[in-house]
This record gives C-alpha cells, sequence and structure tokens, in this order.
C-alpha cells in the first residue's frame, strides 16, 4: 500500500481545513491515492465529502455505503446482513487502516478526480473552481490499472471534461454510494458494483 504526501501541500492549510468547525465553505484537498503496483481496477470519486475531510479518511460519512459494498462483494450474504442499515452503514466495520489493506488485497486503487477546488457543503453541484489531479503521471506509474470506477456521476464528468476516455482502458459509471443518491437500494447498488468489480 502507498500512501503519499503531496509535495508542497502546505500543513498549516490542511489542519485548518480539518478543523472541527470546518464547514465546507473554502478551498479544499483530494487526499493521496491509495493504490499498489499490483492495482488493476481504479475507483474513483469526485472529491472527499466534509465528514471525510474532517476525519481524514475516504468514505467516512457513517451512511456512505462504499466501505459496506465493497466488503459485500467478496463476503458471504449472511455476513452482511448488518452493513444494510442506511442509518449506521459504517458500523461493525474493521478500523480504517484494515479496510485499506483490505481494499489493497484486492487490487484495487482508491483515488479522486479533483485535487482541488472551492466547495460549499458537501454536495458534488457545489464544486468550483476544480483542479484536475495528474493522471497521465499516475498511470505512467501504474501501468496494470485497465478498469475505472465512477463513484457517481459528478467523477465520471469531471474526468470526461479534463481528462478524457482512452481505447486501453474500460471505463464503468456506477450509482453514487453517497447517502444523497438515495433512488436505489443498497441491494441495487450492491449488484451494479458486484457486476463491475468481480
Amino acid at each position: 500500500m502507498t500512501l503519499r504526501v503531496r509535495k508542497g501541500l502546505n500543513h498549516h492549510h490542511l489542519v485548518f481545513a480539518l478543523h472541527p468547525m470546518y464547514n465546507g465553505n473554502m478551498r479544499i484537498n483530494s487526499f493521496e491515492p491509495i493504490v499498489s503496483p499490483s492495482s488493476h481496477t481504479l475507483i474513483l470519486g469526485s472529491i472527499p465529502g466534509v465528514a471525510s475531510l474532517r476525519a481524514h479518511e475516504y468514505y467516512a460519512h457513517p451512511r456512505n455505503a462504499f466501505w459496506p459494498i465493497l466488503y459485500a462483494v467478496w463476503l458471504p450474504p449472511k455476513t452482511v446482513g448488518s452493513l444494510k442499515n442506511p442509518s449506521t452503514t459504517n458500523l461493525g466495520l474493521p478500523p480504517y487502516k484494515e479496510r485499506l489493506r483490505f481494499l489493497i488485497s484486492k487490487n484495487l486503487a482508491l483515488w479522486d478526480v479533483v485535487a482541488t477546488c472551492t466547495r460549499e457543503g458537501s454536495l458534488d453541484s457545489a464544486v468550483h473552481d476544480e483542479e484536475i489531479q495528474a493522471f497521465d503521471t499516475f498511470f505512467a506509474a501504474y501501468p496494470n490499472i485497465s478498469k475505472i470506477l465512477f463513484n457517481g456521476r459528478k467523477a465520471y464528468d469531471l474526468f470526461s471534461q479534463h481528462h478524457g476516455f482512452t481505447v486501453n482502458m474500460i471505463y464503468h459509471l456506477m450509482p453514487s454510494t453517497s447517502p444523497a443518491h438515495a433512488g436505489m437500494t443498497f441491494d441495487e447498488k450492491l449488484a451494479v458494483w458486484q457486476e463491475a468489480l468481480l
């Protein structure tokens, strides 16, 4: 697992951005990628929400279904029933570092499309003045990545607009795991994610 610090990051700005009083109405930075040389599938969100920025963890909102879905793809169905409660989605999961190890063990990588932007709150519709990640450099460093799963429409649209698609990569637009995307049930989202991941 690799988790690198972006060069030139202003540490004081990071501390301020993650302060408990942070309300999202400022310029924010994404996290570094979770990736290994064996990663073949990259999962891309847009940029972390307020809860994730405060915790400095990917998908930290307790009702975001990302981690329960990821575990449910590989766990027997009877073991994930308690993870489906939308009010306690991330409860009962392993600690964050173990989740990252689990993700890496499945040859997955995790990142966001936006490197930095201004945003009020957590909604993707509030993202402005975005700067995209250095994807050309990233893909050159990790040539085994051949599939990208976009966690929601905003990530897909921003990647398409700022980077574009290539013929040597497989792309999937996935239903967002955010609690704001309430048009699908947990099981419906899981079925789509399972098909794309396996």
